[in-house]
């Protein structure tokens, strides 16, 4: 393998790297894409053959380089790194926007030969001429665990110095600090050694040397005479038994608990340890020990201020118990606690809930309406006061409704649960048979937050009414409510030395070409801390993310644009903006498949965009699979019916038997109720037969009002969503016909 000479410098430092998103004008390009077509379909000796052996090249263009470091990625994983290290150098070598990734299996084939000329000369040059490189610091760090192991201890301690002092929120932090332990240990510091293992464990307890750096540690304790050994800090080991408890490490959390429990014995803290000892055990499913726990709690210390979370899970174990008297007792004595302003409200929620079920009504309408009023931030505030109207509304009480769902409107000026409350506070105005002020609350909803669910219901309304309304669009113009010009662009010619938001725009470009979206995914994360924080940097993530397949990702920070707009500005978002949002991925597929079922296109990719996220390969947490989310014994049973033998659970990975499958099952639920697509996508989301009870236990509602009955949080949310990406899909894509 050759090494790094200056002439190869001098070509690291002069290749042009404009031309990046470009192609040469040959037929390497074609050849390229053939070549990826093929590893997409895992055909990987296909793929290299096409590819053929490497040419020799007056100049390197962006195919010729991105075209190399596919054919070396691909040896490596057909043959192994090191038949792949040749193919490796020459990227290393004459490719700068992939330099760093070619030198990370250069590197490691040198750590396993324990080669520390090249690794030093790789961390050199990686230093000089790719400082911003994300495989900086791991190649760092095999250089440390090489000197480590072939016995340079001393220069060992001050490279993982160097490592743990300059990247410390990398990946390879943990390994780094491990490696420090064990030098520590070894030159006798056992007292330092202990504090970094621990300091391991504490500060990545999900990572797999965790469990591992606390046995040592504590080993390592056990050796110092007792008046060397840390003293423990009771405050500072409080704050991190929650990160304890979220990473699962109930060992590590007993014995913390164990050794906390004499030094808070006498102390107002030992509420606090029992109610931490309470939660690992419900955590733990030891339900008995955890109620043990907490009623010695309330007995013990019946002023602490832990006494309403207390009250809150007692009433929790009670409730797996089927004990509902003594789970209203506690939710009463959680409630009690009005100074617990984040127990109290959940309790009074939780009793309302229960109230309704009871058909107490007007009791569950002063709970929530406790709930808004004493704790107006808490995030139940105003979907507890929305619940205080809805009960009345139900029972034809059209004059408080308006009455609450006024005082929400007047007290929460902002946020999301805006455009619901004046739609159905326009709702009871027109009962109580005010259809003036109804109206100007519909056109309201529909002009200020057209993009909702609810601003879509207020234009039906409007229509229902035979009042005239303009055509729904989004703005063609290119005009945002900031700087159109992204926060980062690609370098000029001959870029020595990009600044660090382009080094990793370069590296992210460059991956998506070549489909490696795992890779390029770790860039667009780096590149993000680097942009400052604002709408325009969040697009543009955006944009990156959509790029990169991952719409779920995109959306979120597309979203949380949107909310932050004033309505005005939402109004003013161009029609490109929404299609981010809104796009139209697997189209080929959907409308063949819609076709067939005599099917808006628009209404599976509403389904899909709201099922996976056009993703294919999401799995959810109850095992639904693809694109659709089908359950695997749904999908068995749909493929029987359309022909298709012998289907293989991974199969419903593949985007086209999912779309087909799927359109299929959501084709049979539309005839079964009737081609109510309400019905169709509950029955599609909770199954059928909970539809058929929902609509003979509501025969005669409304579609808007039996949406809200849906007793499935998930459920109601999800038609009211997917109906929301059909109306938006119709009109960026088709426009719709408003008379």
């Amino acid at each position: 393998m050759h090494r790094i000479t200056r002439l190869s410098l001098l070509l690291l430092l002069c290749v042009q790297v404009a031309g990046i998103a470009q192609g040469a004008p040959s037929l390497e390009p074609a050849r390229l894409q053939h070549a990826l077509a093929l590893v997409q379909h895992r055909q990987i000796a296909a793929a290299l053959k096409v590819i053929g052996p490497p040419k020799p090249m007056s100049s390197i263009t962006p195919t010729h380089g991105r075209t190399a470091f596919l054919r070396a990625v691909l040896i490596q994983q057909q043959r192994g790194t090191e038949a792949a290290l040749d193919a490796f150098d020459t990227v290393w070598r004459t490719y700068p926007p992939l330099a760093d990734y070619a030198a990370m299996p250069l590197a490691e084939a040198a750590a396993t030969r324990n080669d520390l000329a090249m690794l030093a000369n790789l961390v050199s040059a990686l230093t000089q001429h790719y400082p911003y490189s994300l495989h900086l610091s791991s190649i760092h760090l095999m250089l440390a665990q090489t000197q480590y192991r072939l016995g340079h201890r001393e220069l060992a301690r001050i490279t993982v110095a160097h490592v743990i002092q300059a990247y410390p929120l990398h990946p390879s932090a943990p390994e780094a600090l491990w490696l420090r332990a064990q030098l520590e240990e070894e030159a006798g510091h056992i007292a330092k050694a202990a504090i970094t293992f621990k300091y391991l464990g504490d500060t990545y307890p999900q990572h797999e040397r965790a469990v591992a750096a606390f046995q040592r540690s504590r080993q390592l304790l056990q050796r110092l005479p007792a008046t060397q050994r840390p003293r423990i800090d009771p405050e500072h080991e409080f704050n991190l038994l929650d990160n304890l408890i979220k990473a699962r490490r109930w060992t590590e959390i007993q014995r913390r608990l164990k050794a906390l429990a004499p030094l808070v014995q006498d102390d107002p803290r030992h509420a606090r340890l029992l109610l931490l000892q309470a939660i690992a055990a419900q955590h733990q499913r030891q339900l008995p020990q955890a109620m043990t726990l907490l009623k010695h709690l309330l007995v013990r210390y019946p002023q602490s201020p832990e006494r309403a979370e207390a009250h809150y899970r007692l009433a929790q174990l009670y409730r797996h118990r089927g004990d509902q008297d003594k789970r209203e007792t506690h939710l009463r004595h959680a409630i009690a606690q009005r100074d617990d302003a984040e127990w109290a409200p959940k309790a009074a929620s939780q009793l309302a809930l229960i109230f309704e079920q009871q058909e107490r009504l007007a009791q569950a309408v002063d709970l929530y309406r406790q709930i808004g009023e004493y704790y107006p931030s808490h995030e139940e505030a105003v979907p507890s006061l929305w619940r205080a109207g809805w009960l009345p509304y139900r029972q034809g009480n059209y004059d408080q409704a308006e009455q609450i769902w006024r005082q929400i409107a007047k007290q929460f000026p902002e946020g999301v649960w805006r455009p619901k409350v004046i739609y159905w506070l326009a709702r009871a105005v027109e009962h109580r048979g005010d259809a003036s002020n109804a109206q100007a609350l519909y056109h309201r909803v529909m002009t200020d937050f057209p993009y909702t669910y609810h601003g879509f219901q207020a234009r039906q309304q409007l229509r229902r009414l035979a009042i005239p309304i303009p055509p729904f669009a989004a703005q063609e113009q290119a005009s945002l409510p900031w700087e159109h010009r992204p926060p980062v662009s690609l370098p000029p010619l001959l870029m020595a030395q990009p600044s660090r938001e382009q080094f990793h725009l370069i590296r992210t470009r460059e991956l998506q070409h070549l489909h490696m979206y795992g890779r390029a995914r770790q860039e667009i994360r780096v590149l993000e801390t680097h942009l400052p924080p604002s709408h325009a940097t969040q697009h543009f993530i955006a944009t990156l993310l959509v790029d990169n397949q991952e719409h779920l990702e995109a959306l979120r920070r597309l979203n949380h644009i949107v909310e932050e707009l004033t309505p005005l500005q939402v109004r003013g978002l161009t029609r490109d903006f929404w299609a981010l949002i809104y796009p139209q991925r697997f189209l080929e597929q959907i409308t063949r498949q819609a076709a067939v079922h005599d099917l808006s296109p628009y209404a599976i990719l509403s389904l899909i965009r709201q099922e996976s996220v056009f993703n294919p390969r999401a799995v959810s947490r109850a095992g639904a699979r693809g694109l659709m989310q089908l359950m695997p014994a749904t999908a068995q049973h749909v493929a029987r019916q359309t022909g298709l033998k012998r289907l293989r659970l991974p199969q419903l990975f593949d985007p086209q038997i999912n779309i087909t499958l799927g359109t299929h099952y959501f084709a049979t639920q539309l005839r079964h109720f009737d081609h109510n697509p309400v019905f169709a996508l509950a029955a599609y989301n909770a199954g059928p037969n909970r539809v058929k009870q929902w609509r003979q236990r509501w025969p005669e509602l409304p579609m808007d009002e039996f949406i809200e009955q849906i007793p499935f949080e998930e459920t109601r949310l999800y038609v009211k969503l997917v109906l929301r990406n059909l109306l938006i899909y119709e009109s960026l894509y088709q426009p719709m016909p408003d008379a």
